[in-house]
């Protein structure tokens, strides 16, 4: 059986400037929210700066944008790891660090060798929205295992959940503190939203 995807190596610096300059999409809309505390992100960094290896990164081959004549690239599994690095480097103050030094305080040697870390990689290269969704699932079937909302999260795309999510940004559940981060984290303000939405559309 020919296993899907070939396996390539990037380094950190290659990651993060794909970002920033829009040849990956860190956050499709199939994916789950950000759910890494500070102190996974800490402990994920010192591995990195030991020089231990991860497990790969998986990614999708995207469309060519008309405007740029870049092609935009689709992250299917590792946002966790790879926002983690971009913040790191960007030096975000919501990253509060009690293992590792910040980035802007490592050595030039330490910053080289952090840049250079080989990060190994699975391309998908062109598969279907279907084909993308269903690895994405599998992948995340046992790590930091998924909750029914982030499932089908990752499964539907649509003029509900759009509603529902827009929704669940509004400034009255943060004015009256509804959510908690952990909820945001684990998209339990969309549960809600879509509860309510569907409760009321259901007696019209």
């Amino acid at each position: 059986m020919t296993q899907l995807g070939t396996v390539t190596n990037k380094r950190i610096s290659d990651f993060v400037s794909d970002v920033k300059e829009g040849r990956l999409v860190l956050r499709p809309a199939f994916q789950r929210r950000l759910v890494w505390t500070n102190k996974n992100k800490d402990e994920f960094l010192d591995t990195v700066l030991r020089g231990l290896p991860f497990p790969e990164i998986f990614i999708a081959t995207g469309k060519i944008d008309p405007n740029t004549q870049i092609r935009i690239n689709l992250l299917v599994d590792g946002q966790q790891r790879i926002s983690t690095l971009k913040e790191y480097v960007d030096g975000s103050e919501d990253l509060v660090l009690k293992i590792v030094p910040k980035y802007s305080e490592l050595s030039p040697t330490k910053v080289e060798e952090f840049l250079d870390y080989v990060v190994a990689v699975r391309d998908l290269g062109t598969v279907t929205d279907e084909k993308i969704k269903e690895i994405f699932n599998r992948i995340n079937s046992t790590d930091f295992s998924l909750k029914s909302m982030e499932k089908l999260n990752a499964m539907y795309n649509g003029v509900f959940k759009s509603f529902c999510e827009k929704l669940s940004t509004n400034s009255f559940f943060e004015n009256h503190d509804v959510f908690k981060s952990v909820d945001r984290r684990r998209m339990n303000d969309l549960t809600y939203c879509v509860i309510l939405v569907g409760t009321l559309l259901s007696n019209q």
